[in-house]
Parts: structure tokens; C-alpha cells; sequence
């Protein structure tokens, strides 16, 4: 039973790791525009389709896959940016109209990736083959590796935002748009950067999860109702808040598949997450408003 808790926790810390990735772009998008981007998990199912296309059928290697599904991620995540969203700006009540017109376009990407791909489920092979030996528990290669790669995509998020000039800038935005317009910063291109990025890490967590998951073309949904749980969790806006609500969920969902079955995550996702708001509304480290 020991063993069996161990390896459970490290599952879930991987979990709550790759999870970490998919919320932190929710919460990017909300903190610049205070709109939840609804599309966020289309955007995961389809960079899992476009690896699966780049590994399936032209037998790249995961390296090769990473270099050409996240550029051009990047690029759809910008096109979707100034065609769907920038328009509505410009209009009353744009946020609430934003946040409709990506559940449009999330259920008619969701409708051409089952046209093009077909509804058949599809899996990626794990990036590693095999186990490894951590302190004398057995844990699988692809759980480490998409361990670090999280860790990586995480750090270098915080890195871009807290060194970097447009990091900064997005930060920046996300606490006073008026302000920021005000020095000088150009927030129609931070907009535009922080969507294209926000899509880039729903497609790493697409990729990432579909060696342990069936691709489908509705597979968004799932990531995309944690993803909103998480950020509402951790308090919407809060990068830090995020990044532990995410682990203690992913935690939280391993031990209750290990002690009670992966059927109860969800119901016992949501108690938890009533259970937090009613004691903290705003979330463990909340920025609302």
C-alpha cells in the first residue's frame, strides 16, 4: 500500500505539473483581458492532433514535433486574437461577446477537427519507453519526462514575465490597462502575444497528456473545466495561486483514483473547490476584479 501511495503522489505531482501549464494560460489570458478564453481547450485537442499528425504520419520524433506544432500554435493563437477578438474590442459590453464568440469558435474548430481527423480516438506513443527506479519505487519514464518538460515550460513562463521587456509589460497591463496605455505600452500587441502564448501551453499540455489519454475531438472540454477550476482555485489572475491550485488538485485527483476510483475526481474536484470558496470567495491567493 506504501508503494503504491508513493507512486500514486508522484503521478499526481506529474499531474498537477502538466495541469499547472494548460491553467497558467487560462490565467494569462484573464489577467491582460479579464475574458475566459472558452476555446482554451480546443487549442490543447488540437496541438495533440498536430503532434499526432507529425509523429503518425510523417514519423518525426517528439523534438522535431515540439519545433514545428508550437510555432505554428503560436500563429493560430495571434489569427484568433485579431480576427475573432480584436474586432469586439471595440464594442459595449466586448467582454461578455468575447467570451461567447470563443465558445463559438471552440465548438466549430471542434466540428472541422472531427471532418478532418474523424472521430475515431487516436493516441500518441509515450515520449520514453519503459520504468525507472526513484528511491526504490518504479515510476514511468514518460511521467518524468513530461514532469521536467512542465517544470521547463513553467520557468520559462515565469522567467518571460518577470525579466523579459513584453513580460513585463503584460504584466504590467494586467494590473492597470489604462496605466499602461498611458507610458507608452502597446496593449493591442500584448493582447495578441499573451493569446498566442496561452495557446502554445493549452498545445504543450495537449501533447503532453495524450500519450496517457485518447485524443478525441471533444478532449478539450475535460482540461478546459479543471483548467477553470484550477484558476478559480488558486484565485483568477494570481500566477502563484494557479500554480498551487493545480498541485494540490492533481494530488487531490491521484489519491481519490488510487482510494476511491477515477469515476468520484470530478465530484470530489467540485466539493473541494465549494469548499474553498466558502471559506476563501476569492480563492487561496485571489485577484479578482
Amino acid at each position: 500500500m506504501t508503494s503504491l501511495f508513493v507512486e500514486s503522489l508522484i503521478s499526481g505531482i506529474t499531474l498537477g505539473a502538466v495541469y499547472a501549464v494548460i491553467a497558467m494560460g487560462l490565467c494569462l489570458v484573464y489577467g491582460v483581458s479579464k475574458i475566459f478564453n472558452f476555446c482554451h481547450g480546443t487549442m490543447f485537442t488540437l496541438g495533440a492532433y498536430f503532434a499526432w499528425l507529425c509523429i503518425n504520419r510523417f514519423h518525426l520524433n517528439y523534438g522535431l514535433t515540439f519545433l514545428i506544432v508550437l510555432p505554428v500554435m503560436f500563429g493560430i493563437g495571434l489569427a484568433l486574437e485579431r480576427i475573432v477578438i480584436h474586432p469586439l474590442r471595440w464594442k459595449s459590453d466586448w467582454q461578455f461577446t468575447t467570451i461567447v464568440a470563443t465558445l463559438g469558435v471552440a465548438i466549430l474548430l471542434e466540428n472541422m477537427i472531427q471532418i478532418v481527423f474523424n472521430p475515431r480516438t487516436k493516441m500518441l506513443p509515450p515520449i520514453l519507453e519503459g520504468t525507472a527506479g526513484i528511491g526504490g519505487y518504479v515510476i514511468s519514464r514518460h511521467e518524468v519526462i513530461i514532469f521536467f518538460v512542465a517544470i521547463l515550460t513553467i520557468v520559462l513562463t515565469q522567467f518571460y514575465l518577470t525579466k523579459a521587456k513584453t513580460g513585463m509589460a503584460v504584466r504590467a497591463v494586467s494590473q492597470d490597462t489604462e496605466g499602461a496605455q498611458i507610458v507608452g505600452i502597446r496593449v493591442d500587441r500584448l493582447f495578441s502575444y499573451t493569446f498566442g502564448i496561452s495557446v502554445v501551453m493549452a498545445a504543450i499540455g495537449g501533447i503532453l497528456m495524450a500519450p496517457k489519454f485518447y485524443i478525441t475531438p471533444s478532449g478539450g472540454w475535460v482540461p478546459l473545466i479543471k483548467g477553470f477550476i484550477i484558476v478559480c482555485f488558486g484565485g483568477l489572475g494570481s500566477i502563484p495561486g494557479t500554480l498551487y491550485a493545480a498541485f494540490i488538485l492533481g494530488i487531490f485527483e491521484a489519491m481519490v483514483s488510487l482510494y476511491i476510483g477515477p469515476l468520484w475526481v470530478f465530484p470530489f474536484w467540485t466539493l473541494l473547490f465549494i469548499l474553498i470558496l466558502s471559506f476563501k470567495p476569492r480563492g487561496l491567493l485571489g485577484a479578482w476584479g
